[in-house]
């Protein structure tokens, strides 16, 4: 290992299918050119399908021993190996030939050192890599093992080692069922019915197309996967199946691939199901070439992820929105507040925020229960969005308090036009079970133009605005003119009375109650007032 350091991690066998295939032990030994046709074929499917650069074919020998009959390449596929001692030997290199002979199983190295004092210093796999090796078991005889080694370092993949395994399995199959050779028996074509059992049982929907996208073959997955059958699907191009928007990119990297420019291609992209319904799709896409290096075929696979972004969709959603009432929230009403106000300086126009406070909620919390007042929360928010346009934006800041966006909005008019609206909105009694609950709010408007104007001192002085309606008097609406964030109002809360006294805050007011009818004096009283610095 030329000092380096790898950790051999075996696969959990739990999750692993046997590579072995029951059969006698007083069979013979189908032919060496099968034998090698099975095992270079199964480590041109695993390599290609998921990623790896190199490997070596070992097969077992008349006297039981390993030796190496193939290499393979990404770029060039399998060919035969060099004699020997003609260069380093990937297994011994990284110790994975006799530590699979030894288990049984398949083996995973997460970090091996690779060709560090190799004289090349351009060879793909030197420095940190990964290496796989998977025993090909018939019966109980190991009758090879495929390794395969990527330039780069790996933790374990789960679907990997299973797709390995099948493709081992199935190669093992397909040695115990082929007859020991007998004289003048050889067949041009016999090489070929491993590849097509491996490729049609492979559980990653599977297709080879030609450069312009005609698809070739097709396996079963892929067939389950799009609802149609293989006469279907060899019929049509790719494009034809693939959304309008990502056949852009894939048809680019196509392109690179074909140039040369990429040795392989993955990227999302949606397909359309039989139904009609697009499904999201890993696509993984290499280039199948002949020795002189002109492209031949195009080898794809195909995973359904449709759950994993629909997951991925619930989760962004919910990041960005009240869970109760499905209101963008505080963050996200940040956000397109920013928007419009770039978009104001951009374009002529003003921008208005209303702030809304539900006036006497906590009574109606307290009188009613938690559960009345989620259910009334609930349908506050369909009346906004039913009150305001289409362009603009309902968030729930949290408790009591909503804030409606009017990006592009005429001037101080509208958004008072909007805000009346919304003020009719709570005219109607809410309906909750067999209760009827009155409800009103305060609105205040801030108003700006885009220029100097920061979302977050917009946002404060539509909140001063709302806390003046509800001191003067509830169930209305007071706007507050767009200034400098210097001298913005700070909100006028309904109690901030400490140390009035020593401030000299205190103002006396009289209030003599006259008789309604003949205007005479009945009584006298002196109010104490506090009149507020600001």
């Amino acid at each position: 290992m030329n000092g380096g350091t790898h950790q051999l991690q075996a696969a959990p066998a739990a999750a692993l299918p046997s590579t072995s295939v029951a059969t006698s032990p007083l069979r013979p030994r189908a032919s060496p050119d099968i034998v090698r046709a099975a095992l270079e074929l199964a480590i041109g499917i695993t390599g290609t399908l998921t990623g790896w650069d190199r490997g070596e074919v070992w097969a077992r020998t008349a006297g039981d021993s390993l030796r190496l009959i193939s290499v393979w390449s990404a770029r060039q596929g399998a060919g035969p190996a060099a004699p020997t001692g003609a260069g380093r030997v990937l297994a011994d290199e990284v110790g994975l030939r006799e530590t699979v002979r030894q288990r049984g199983r398949t083996v995973w190295i997460d970090r091996v050192a690779l060709g560090e004092d190799r004289d090349d210093a351009r060879d793909p796999t030197a420095g940190p890599g990964a290496a796989l090796g998977v025993p090909v078991i018939v019966g109980e005889t190991l009758e090879g093992v495929l390794v395969l080694v990527r330039r780069r370092p790996l933790a374990e993949q789960a679907p990997i080692v299973a797709l390995a395994t099948t493709v081992a399995a199935q190669a093992a199959q397909k040695i115990a069922q082929c007859p020991p050779p007998r004289l003048n028996a050889g067949r041009p074509g016999a090489v070929r019915d491993p590849y097509r059992q491996t490729f049609l049982s492979s559980p990653i929907g599977t297709a080879i197309a030609t450069p312009s996208g005609r698809l070739v073959t097709v396996n079963h997955a892929l067939c389950d996967l799009l609802g149609r059958s293989a006469p279907e699907l060899t019929k049509v191009r790719w494009s034809a199946l693939a959304h309008a928007e990502d056949l852009v990119a894939v048809t680019e990297a196509v392109r690179r691939l074909l140039a040369g420019d990429l040795t392989s291609y993955q990227g999302e992209c949606r397909v359309r199901h039989a139904d009609g319904r697009w499904l999201w799709t890993l696509l993984h896409v290499s280039v199948l070439r002949p020795e002189d290096g002109t492209p031949y075929r195009l080898l794809g696979q195909v995973q359904d992820i449709t759950e994993r972004r629909r997951t991925e969709a619930a989760l962004a959603h919910r990041a960005l929105h009240d869970p109760l009432t499905d209101l963008p929230n505080r963050a996200l009403l940040l956000d397109r507040l920013k928007n419009a106000l770039a978009h104001a300086d951009r374009v002529p126009g003003s921008v208005a925020l209303l702030f809304i406070d539900l006036d006497r909620f906590k009574q109606v919390n307290d009188r009613l229960g938690h559960d009345v007042g989620d259910a009334l929360l609930v349908q506050v928010a369909e009346r906004l969005l039913q009150a305001i346009r289409a362009a603009d934006t309902a968030a729930r800041l949290g408790g009591d308090e909503f804030v409606v966006l009017c990006a592009e909005v005429a001037g101080e008019a509208e958004a008072r036009v909007i805000a009346g609206r919304v003020a009719q909105g709570f005219a109607r009694p809410f309906r909750v079970g067999h209760r009827h609950v009155r409800l009103t709010a305060s609105v205040g408007i801030g108003i700006a133009t885009g220029r100097d104007t920061r979302p977050q001192d917009l946002l404060s002085r539509a909140d001063a605005a709302m806390y003046r309606a509800k001191t003067r008097a509830r169930a209305e609406f007071e706007l507050t003119e767009a200034r400098d964030r210097s001298t913005a109002p700070s909100p006028a809360r309904p109690w901030d009375g400490r140390g009035i006294a020593g401030r000299d805050e205190r103002r006396a007011a009289a209030r003599p109650p006259v008789h309604p009818g003949g205007g005479t004096l009945r009584t006298g009283e002196t109010l104490a007032r506090w009149q507020h610095p600001t």
